[in-house]
């Protein structure tokens, strides 16, 4: 199953397809103790960037990166619900970025006539 560190790839073929205005992806990167999960939350968040970079499309990250999760229903609760929150902040941070694309557009429209 892809996880975390394949995000970047999955967001960028989504923008590619020409179907979505944003794409926002989620994960939670925990400590497994096999490498630092601050080194692979970092190259994701790049990755992110950079898809959107390279396709105009904006890519957003709902990323968390708790440093000592275990799998208990509070902690399990907790971060269920940290996701919600941030997801809704995702939404908002899109409609803001697709009105600011919205006002730049029509400003090079203007400019071209």
């Amino acid at each position: 199953m892809p996880g975390a560190f394949e995000m970047p790839q999955l967001a960028k073929k989504l923008a590619l397809t020409g179907k979505y205005d944003a794409v926002v992806a989620a994960a939670l990167v925990v400590d497994g103790g096999i490498y630092r999960h601050d080194f692979v939350a970092g190259a994701v968040v790049t990755g992110l960037m950079q898809a959107g970079m390279d396709t105009g499309v904006p890519v957003f990250s709902v990323s968390l990166t708790p440093h000592n999760y275990q799998e208990t229903e509070l902690l399990t609760g907790f971060y269920r619900e940290h996701f919600v929150k941030k997801g809704a902040e995702a939404a908002h941070a899109v409609a803001q970025m697709l009105a600011v694309e919205g006002r730049l557009a029509r400003l090079d429209q203007a400019d071209a006539a």
